[in-house]
């Protein structure tokens, strides 16, 4: 939930709005956090399909966690608002805000936008 509320946070701060993106806007130095968060984000169809499969929502509960502290690392360590890559890092959150909405939601858990 916090990692939600701060994703929430960082896209109502931001003075831009998400435009086109360009992958050569990805700065090497901080590209594997950036990589490790949309490999993360990539993940969730199947993390779907294996809780499906399965009848274990852990497995959702589980990635929900992984994708929050994936997100915590790159939050931690790539500047968002006001980098060169801001565009393309603003993206980064908004997606994943929605897709740790979609988890917790396969969950029965509401977000929350602030804490």
């Amino acid at each position: 939930m916090y990692s939600y509320a701060r994703a929430s946070s960082i896209l109502r701060k931001s003075p831009s709005k998400l435009n086109k993106l360009n992958v050569d806007d990805i700065e090497s130095s901080e590209l594997k956090h950036e990589l490790e968060l949309v490999k993360k984000l990539s993940q969730f169809p199947d993390a779907v399909i294996a809780a499906s499969n399965t009848f274990s929502p852990s497995v959702i509960a589980n990635y929900s966690y992984q994708l929050a502290q994936t997100f915590n690392e790159f939050y931690h360590t790539c500047k968002v608002i006001g980098s060169e890559q801001e565009t393309f890092r603003l993206a980064l959150v908004e997606s994943f805000r929605q897709v740790l909405k979609n988890s917790l939601a396969l969950l029965g858990i509401e977000t929350i936008e602030e804490m």
